[in-house]
């Protein structure tokens, strides 16, 4: 009898399936792979490592494949991966050590991926490797769990330093999205058969992914409301939610969830990362640098406390980036220098390298000096998706639509999906009298996020002053229903309300 077999279910994995393969040589004597409807050549590659493949109908259930895939494993112990998951090398020796052991376990691993809503990165702890038993099955269409019946057979649960790479959620956003819509559909078909906290959680998730932020919202209450929901998934729905206000700048409620989640989770770097935020958006400019300064600290402990279910990293480049901004707005030259030091050396740890370090670029930046071309060329370079919004607070309070507009333009097509950068880029076109591109930049903004309050006030806005009215009363209409429950919206659109009366009186 094999000691230990790698069950796994797959489906048009030719990419990834060699390189999870590799990573289990010399540790599973025995491989079992469920194809589910592969039509590429993920079957010939899993039969070239000397896998056992079978054949299963796809019916939208991930468990059923599962645990078709645990009937035909016969070893003694159990590791389950992903195909676009690898095993670190530098675990074989603890693999071994532990199924050796004569003993009903289940074995936590350290999962580490990508967080699909931020980019930032996830450590999670999953029972993946486990004594073999006919009795243990996964249970959940998608988002499959094994714990309940691993708990109910009387399994002892132990942790180790196992550490699993997962790339899944490293992918293009279309891609992303696609996953996010097929899970979608079943865990709808599951809640209506049994509507739990987790599935209410998980379907939070997708709609976030689609960036429908109403709905997440909706589901992210539900499950709150379940009071079997675990801590961690409170804290994740709460962090969330936190967020969402946030984007709506209703600071009240955010800092309601801010609360609510710190008395789960008082040392969770991510909400005081997003208080230090809402702090800066509120112009609370010491709060906010004591904020995002304990958000550091938290998130650098975080990172070595292996023994929590779940933390998700904050991307270090995200917390100094804020703290730049924050520093800038407060005029606080020795936390913007503290900061971009962290920064430049970032950057070295990382080998991103360029003609001008990023410090020297943001100083010469913020102090209207001449950038070179080669200068520009390496600013432009320097700016991504985390590092975007930064760079638009800055274009934004220098207010030099030239500098702007020279800047952005060049980039336009790296950052479609971006809202704010049309926002920031489209302001700049008007304020050159640009009104063509200009406009056009404001719909796209509002098309990337149609619940994005800025573009409302900056569109609505613009149709007043070139006396648009039928556009302006259109926009407003539809305002005021998407955020008919946020006073201070409200109060901002009666502003540009009785501006519009003034035209037409």
């Amino acid at each position: 009898m094999p000691q230990l077999t790698l069950s796994m279910i797959v489906k048009n994995e030719e990419a990834n399936l060699a390189e999870c393969l590799n990573s289990v040589t010399g540790i599973a004597d025995e491989i079992v792979i469920v194809d589910t409807g592969s039509n590429d050549k993920t079957k010939s590659i899993a039969k070239s490592f000397g896998a056992k493949v079978y054949d299963f109908k796809w019916v939208n259930d991930f468990s059923k494949a599962r645990n078709f895939a645990l009937s035909k494993s016969t070893g003694n112990w159990i590791l389950y991966l992903d195909a676009d998951e690898t095993l670190d090398i530098n675990c074989i020796d603890e693999i071994s050590s532990i199924i050796n052991r004569d003993e009903k376990l289940s074995v936590s691993c350290v999962v580490e991926s990508i967080n699909e809503f931020n980019n930032s990165p996830v450590t999670m702890r999953y029972p993946r490797l486990f004594k073999n038993n006919p009795s243990i099955k996964f249970s959940g269409k998608v988002h499959e769990q094994i714990e309940s019946s691993l708990v109910e057979n009387s399994y002892t649960f132990v942790d180790s330093t196992i550490k699993i790479f997962h790339s899944g959620y490293n992918l293009p956003e279309d891609e992303l999205k696609r996953k996010a819509e097929r899970n979608l559909s079943i865990l709808l078909d599951d809640y209506k058969i049994k509507p739990t906290g987790y599935l209410a959680f998980q379907i939070a998730n997708s709609y976030t992914i689609l960036k429908n932020r109403v709905v997440a919202a909706e589901y992210f209450s539900i499950a709150l409301k379940c009071s079997s929901l675990e801590k961690e998934y409170r804290v994740i729905s709460l962090a969330n939610l936190a967020g969402f206000e946030l984007e709506k700048l209703n600071f009240d409620n955010a800092e309601k969830h801010i609360e609510q989640g710190l008395k789960l989770k008082p040392l969770d770097p991510n909400f005081y990362f997003t208080a230090a935020q809402i702090y800066l958006k509120k112009e609370k400019f010491g709060s906010a640098l004591s904020f995002i300064m304990h958000a550091s600290e938290l998130n650098e402990n975080e990172i070595s406390d292996s023994h929590k279910r779940i933390f998700i990293k904050i991307d270090s480049y995200k917390i100094i980036y804020l703290g730049i901004e924050i520093s800038l707005a407060a005029n606080n030259g020795s936390y913007f220098n503290h900061f971009c030091k962290k920064l430049d050396a970032k950057n070295n740890e990382n080998l991103i390298i360029n003609d001008f370090e990023e410090s020297v670029i943001l100083k010469s930046l913020i102090n209207l000096r001449a950038l070179k071309p080669k200068m520009l060329d390496s600013l432009l370079a320097y700016i991504n998706n985390i590092s975007l919004s930064t760079y638009l607070n800055i274009l934004e309070s220098i207010a030099d639509p030239n500098i702007t507009t020279k800047i952005l333009a060049p980039i336009k097509t790296k950052f479609n999906d971006n809202e704010l950068f049309h926002l920031t880029l489209g302001n700049a076109h008007l304020a050159m009298d640009d009104n063509k591109n200009g406009e056009a930049e404001l719909r796209q903004a509002l098309k990337v996020n149609p619940q994005n309050p800025a573009a409302y006030f900056f569109l609505i806005s613009y149709y007043i002053n070139t006396s648009q009215i039928i556009r302006v009363n259109e926009l407003l209409e539809k305002a005021e229903s998407i955020f008919r429950n946020n006073e201070v919206i409200q109060n901002k659109l009666k502003i540009l309300e009785e501006k519009t009366k003034c035209l037409t009186a």
